[in-house]
C-alpha cells in the first residue's frame, strides 16, 4: 500500500475538540497495489468525523441504508460513533484520501454546506481536491509556524468546495430533469436543441455535455429514443397507418421514420406492427 499521512495528535488515535469551532486531527492518502485488500471495521465508529474521498477507482462502504459502491469523484462522510465498515481492493485501483476532524461548530458548518443530508455524495472529480488534501498532509507533517490554523482553513476550503460542486450538480440535475420532461411533453414538435439550451440559460455545448453526463445520451439521441418508444406504443395499440404514426411522433417523411425505426429496433414499423398483432 502506498500511503502518506499527517497527524496533529500523533500519540492519540481518536480525538474530539470541545473548545474550538473546527479542528483537523489527521489527513492522508491510500493507494493499493498488487493483490492487496484493505478492510476497515470499527463497530462503534470513532469520536470524530471522517471524510473519505475516492480520487480514483472504486471503494465499498457499508452505510446505514446499505452497501454503497463509491467511484471516482464520490465522498463518504462518517459521523461520530457511526459504525464504520469499508473495503478497498487493489483490483479496483482505488486511490482514497481521508480527513478526520471535529469541533464545536462542525454540525452547524456541515448543515450550512448541505453535507448533513446523507453519507454518500458525488462531489465530482477535481484536481483541486487532491491539491488541498496534499497541502493539509504537508502542514501536519512539517508543523511549521501556524500549521494548525493553516490545516483547519485548508480543510474548511476543501469542504466548502465539495459543497459548492455538490449543490451545482444538484441544480444542473434539476435543469436536465426539466429538459427531459419538456422532451417527453413536446417530443413530436420541432423544438431545436438550441432552444432547449436557451430555455435553461445554457450554451448549446454545455447543455449537450451535461445532458449526456446525466442520461448517457445526447439530447438528440434522447429525443429519438422518446419518439421511438411512443411509435412502438402506437404501432402496438392503434389503427393508425405508418404515415400517420410518423407524423404523430414528429417525422414529416414516413420513409425517414421507417429507416430510423428499423435502425433503432431492428424491425421496420410494418414488421413490428405485424409482430405485435399476431
Amino acid at each position: 500500500m502506498e500511503q502518506s499521512s499527517g497527524y496533529y495528535y500523533p500519540d492519540s488515535f481518536d480525538q474530539v475538540d470541545l473548545e474550538h469551532p473546527f479542528s483537523v486531527y489527521s489527513c492522508g492518502r491510500y493507494k493499493l497495489v498488487g493483490d492487496e485488500v484493505s478492510h476497515t471495521f470499527r463497530p462503534s465508529g470513532r469520536h470524530d468525523y471522517q471524510l473519505l474521498y475516492v480520487a480514483d477507482g472504486v471503494a465499498y462502504f457499508q452505510l446505514p441504508d446499505g452497501e454503497h459502491k463509491a467511484t471516482q469523484g464520490d465522498a463518504v462522510l462518517y459521523h461520530p460513533r457511526q459504525s464504520q465498515d469499508y473495503v478497498y481492493m487493489a483490483s479496483d485501483h482505488p486511490e482514497v484520501f481521508w480527513l478526520h476532524f471535529s469541533g464545536t461548530q462542525v454540525e452547524t458548518l456541515l448543515r450550512d454546506w448541505k453535507l448533513d443530508q446523507g453519507y454518500h455524495f458525488h462531489v465530482s472529480c477535481q484536481s483541486d481536491y487532491q491539491t488541498l488534501f496534499h497541502r493539509i498532509i504537508r502542514e501536519l507533517q512539517l508543523c511549521e509556524l501556524n500549521y494548525v490554523e493553516m490545516a483547519n482553513l485548508l480543510a474548511q476550503e476543501l469542504l466548502s468546495l465539495m459543497s459548492r460542486n455538490l449543490l451545482q450538480d444538484s441544480r444542473r440535475n434539476l435543469q436536465i430533469q426539466q429538459a427531459m420532461a419538456a422532451i417527453h411533453e413536446d417530443y413530436s414538435s420541432h423544438i431545436s436543441i438550441a432552444q432547449y439550451a436557451q430555455n435553461l440559460n445554457m450554451s448549446i455545448c454545455w447543455f449537450i455535455r451535461i445532458f449526456k453526463q446525466y442520461t448517457g445520451l445526447s439530447p438528440q439521441q434522447y429525443i429519438i429514443r422518446t419518439r421511438m418508444i411512443k411509435a412502438r406504443e402506437l404501432l402496438s395499440a392503434s389503427s393508425y397507418n405508418i404515415s400517420e404514426i410518423a407524423a404523430m411522433v414528429g417525422y414529416d417523411n414516413p420513409l425517414y421514420f421507417s429507416r430510423l425505426f428499423k435502425k433503432t429496433t431492428g424491425l421496420s414499423p410494418r414488421e413490428y406492427k405485424r409482430l405485435q398483432n399476431s
